[in-house]
């Protein structure tokens, strides 16, 4: 397990120091910013909230995404070709432990990347949303007579939206671990194109898993029965982690579902560790 962390730990420092995180980061922050204007064209106020939520979102999980591909890449992919990996290897360093910390180095990545843009976006919802209603009400003289009724307010948003939006980028983030996966285990083997199109294609597939598995079962075939259950229970369904059209409406999401969407995550990361765990320890490197 301290090998496990080690690595893990190095990873993270040479992931979070890679020039194209900053520019991930640089460019998503921007587009945060700029989103509020891009949805003005909206007639109604509360389609225009709703849009910037959704829109803020879906940037941090996009960001998330690309910081987990190129860090894969930086640094896997790319330590393999250059033979520092072996190095490594040849110390007291088994395989498995080897994806393990790589994997938990790029996670701590995203983890830093999309909490830091997921500050910059509630600052920016804040000022978007939340200050103008205090100032309307304010202004309204609703806190004339009693002003605890302020910081009443403050609190029903902060346990209101403010704690669906963490939801959502939450689940988020449990989307694009399961994806981390996918790109720790495909960057072993393979260049930043195959694994930034293995990605996509897992992603993708993970959106029309359940849409596959009910068009495969209707079919009167008894192979394409088999092969639609094959796909339901071997990709992992990322709708139910997609939930920013919810959150953009303010649909409640309850402890219950996060914790079976936890345990799916565990679950899927843990099946494509281990089966790139196994691949990679036939694997000679040279």
């Amino acid at each position: 397990m301290r090998q496990v962390l080690v690595i893990a730990n190095l990873t993270y420092r040479e992931a979070s120091r890679q020039p194209l995180f900053f520019i991930i980061l640089a460019a998503s922050i921007g587009l945060l910013f700029i989103a509020p204007h891009f949805t003005l064209f909206t007639f109604e106020e509360t389609e225009h909230i709703s849009m910037i939520r959704e829109v803020g979102l879906a940037t941090i999980m996009v960001a998330g995404l690309l910081i987990a591909v190129l860090s894969a890449y930086f640094v896997i992919s790319a330590e393999i070709t250059n033979l520092t990996t072996v190095m490594l290897l040849s110390k007291p360093v088994k395989k498995g432990h080897f994806i393990l910390g790589k994997f938990l180095g790029i996670i701590i990545t995203v983890i830093m990347g999309m909490a830091f843009l997921s500050i910059i976006f509630l600052i920016i919802y804040w000022i978007e949303n939340v200050a103008p209603q205090l100032k309307a009400n304010a202004q309204n003289l609703r806190y004339v007579d009693n002003k605890h009724l302020f910081w009443s307010d403050i609190s029903a948003v902060l346990t209101g939206e403010i704690l669906l939006l963490l939801k959502g980028v939450y689940l988020s983030f449990l989307q694009v671990s399961i994806i981390t996966a996918v790109a720790t285990v495909l960057s072993c083997h393979f260049s930043l194109v195959v694994t930034g199109l293995g990605c996509l294609v897992t992603f993708m597939l993970g959106h029309i898993s359940e849409f596959i598995y009910q068009t495969l079962s209707e079919m009167d075939n008894f192979f394409g029965v088999i092969i639609g259950n094959v796909f339901y229970f071997l990709l992992p369904n990322l709708t139910n982690f997609n939930i920013v059209s919810l959150v953009a409406v303010l649909s409640p999401i309850s402890i219950t579902y996060l914790a079976l969407t936890t345990f799916c995550c565990l679950l899927y990361s843990a099946l494509i560790l281990t089966i790139g765990i196994i691949i990679f320890n036939k694997r000679e490197i040279m």
